[in-house]
């Protein structure tokens, strides 16, 4: 008879970084499934956060997508083993990077699947996430059974209005959730579809560069 047997390894975590000669903030951006974090530095970049330090993880399970390496966060299979794993994987990048450029005030921003380990960035591990931005993704369970027992985040939910793969709907239900929970959250609606949409870059860098001008 068949059986699993689980072995601990040492894994590697890879992270492309754009950093400025005296960073004031980082942002982790998360990309989505089937996607390279390129993809998400790219679209971070558009907001011209001069004084920002952008870091795009990649995702721990790397595969072919035509002739480009692409990756995503997790699968179903030993689910609640690989949240775990995504969690100690996010806290050893935020670790290396502070101790790389010196622990800065940090925000994390998620598209579709990426806004799942944004959330979980947030809700479940110990990085001290000062803002939460979500595009285009839903809410994982464990995140929202957890919202009680957490540090309230400030989120914001983004959107698009020609988005066929999410409803609106789940936006306002992790919107109710969030403020449930005592988690300051907006919904804002946006022309697009299901991508790093102009005006969430533009809302970021809006929100970021007024927390800096406020000081700590």
């Amino acid at each position: 008879m068949e059986t699993w047997h689980s072995v601990d390894v040492t894994t590697r975590a890879y992270v492309l970084v754009d950093a400025p000669p005296q960073p004031r903030a980082t942002l982790l951006a998360f990309h989505g499934y089937a996607e390279h974090p390129r993809q998400a530095l790219q679209a971070m970049r558009q907001a011209g956060l001069s004084q920002v330090l952008l870091a795009a993880p990649m995702g721990q399970h790397h595969f072919y997508r035509s002739d480009e390496v692409v990756a995503s966060w997790m699968t179903r299979h030993e689910r609640r083993d690989q949240i775990r794993q995504i969690v100690a994987f996010l806290e050893a990048i935020w670790e290396e990077l502070a101790r790389r450029y010196t622990e800065l005030p940090l925000y994390c921003a998620g598209f579709s699947q990426g806004a799942a380990t944004a959330y979980r960035a947030a809700a479940l591990s110990r990085l001290p996430v000062r803002r939460l931005f979500v595009l285009a993704g839903e809410m994982p369970p464990e995140v929202a059974a957890a919202l009680a027992r957490t540090r309230p985040v400030p989120a914001t939910l983004f959107w698009g209005e020609q988005d066929t793969r999410l409803a609106r709907s789940v936006f306002e239900r992790d919107s109710v959730w969030l403020k449930a929970a005592g988690w300051p959250a907006e919904l804002r609606t946006l022309p697009g579809g299901h991508g790093w949409l102009p005006g969430v870059v533009e809302a970021i860098a809006l929100a970021v560069a007024n927390d800096l001008a406020a000081g700590p």
